[in-house]
Formats: structure tokens, C-alpha cells, sequence
């Protein structure tokens, strides 16, 4: 048997398996009922949940639900930290690589003391450029492309907003367990970041351990 074979036989054997014991079903029903639920948790509450306990919405924030008999929430906030160093940053101070702040220049080229006035980006044109031109882009292509990165990553830091996610494992209104997650970008990349993080289960083992310890005095 070729290995493309062996992989069919494999994967349809895993179908199979799936169809057989309803998860296939449960899956569906779980999306048709949870619209907002990413389809990894949809079929992760399928395998592992009881319909009962399933979120009623998962995009909701602060809407609690219970997972492995501990009420589980999940909220997010603006992040104060709101990091965009990863872009480059904002200064007062002239750089060879720094492009004009277009906020902080008048049309008559006066300064408004209101921005800073400079942009240093993370990345710089130069960068941009020679990695452009090692693509075999020439070079007065390769120069206003670079360029446009530039002011992109600017435009980027200058609307930049991050937020804080907090997920929490409570027993009677006691919270036992918690986990954090800053540095999100979009409030879109939430649900993905909870399950990618692991979240709900961090919280969770905290949780247990707390109740371990109370048990133990």
C-alpha cells in the first residue's frame, strides 16, 4: 500500500469513527445553535462538554458558562500597556530613518506640538528596500514600495489598540483560578486566542490547585 493510500484509508477509518459516534452531529448542532462559536470549540464541545454546559454565545464577554464544574468567564479590556513596538515608535527626536508624523506638521509646514513629530518604524525603509531588491524588484519599484510599508506601519501605530483578555474559574461565586492574555490586536482574534492559549484550561488547573491547597489546611 502507498503511502497516499495508507493516508485515505487512515483518514477515512478517523471519519468513520467520527460519523459513528455522533460527534459529526453534535459538531453541527453545536454551530447551528452557537453561531459566534469558532469551529474548534464547536467540535472540542462536542468531544469533551456536556450540551448543558456549553456558552450560550461565545462572543459575548462576561457571559459565564461551566466547564469541568467550574463556572468559567471570559472578559477583555483595552490593554493599557498597548505595545505597538513591534511597528516602530512615535518620537521627538530627528533619525535618519524617521519619516515626518503627519499629524504633528501643519499644510504650511508650521509644527503642531500637539504629536510627536517623527516616526522611527521597527523595520526601516532601507531594510524593506534591499530585501524588495534581492527579490529582483528594481529599484525605483523597490524604493516606493519600501516606502509604502513605511507609512503603513506609521498609519498602523498611530490607530494601534490591543486588548487584555481575562479568563476566570469560579465555584460559587468564589474565583479559584484565572489566566491573562495581553497584547491582542483585534477583538476578532479573541475567541482564536482562548482556545490557541489554552486559556479556559490554565484557569481551570489554577483553579484545582487552589482547591487543593484550601483542602489541605
Amino acid at each position: 500500500m502507498n503511502a497516499k493510500l495508507a493516508k485515505a484509508v487512515r483518514d477515512l477509518d478517523r471519519i468513520t469513527k467520527m460519523v459513528d459516534s455522533g460527534l459529526v452531529a453534535k459538531y453541527k448542532k453545536n454551530r447551528a445553535e452557537n453561531p459566534g462559536l469558532p469551529a474548534s470549540y464547536a467540535l472540542r464541545w462536542a468531544r469533551d462538554v456536556e450540551a448543558s454546559n456549553r456558552p450560550e454565545d461565545f462572543n459575548v464577554r462576561g457571559n459565564p458558562f461551566t466547564v469541568d464544574g467550574f463556572d468559567i468567564e471570559i472578559t477583555y479590556d483595552y490593554d493599557d500597556a498597548n505595545d505597538y513596538s513591534h511597528l516602530g515608535e512615535f518620537t521627538d527626536s530627528w533619525d535618519e530613518d524617521a519619516v515626518r508624523n503627519p499629524e504633528a506638521w501643519t499644510s504650511h509646514g508650521n509644527r503642531n506640538h500637539s504629536y510627536l513629530a517623527y516616526f522611527v518604524p521597527a523595520i526601516t525603509e532601507r531594510e524593506h528596500f534591499d530585501g524588495l531588491h534581492k527579490m529582483g524588484m528594481s529599484k525605483s519599484v523597490a524604493h516606493e514600495v519600501a516606502r509604502s510599508y513605511v507609512l503603513r506601519d506609521m498609519d498602523q501605530a498611530r490607530d494601534f489598540t490591543s486588548y487584555v483578555i481575562e479568563v476566570t474559574a469560579s465555584k460559587e461565586g468564589v474565583v479559584l483560578g484565572r489566566d491573562y492574555l495581553g497584547g491582542v490586536e483585534d477583538e476578532d482574534y479573541i475567541p482564536s486566542c482562548v482556545i490557541d492559549h489554552d486559556m479556559i484550561g490554565n484557569a481551570i488547573s489554577e483553579a484545582k490547585s487552589t482547591l487543593a491547597k484550601l483542602q489541605e489546611d
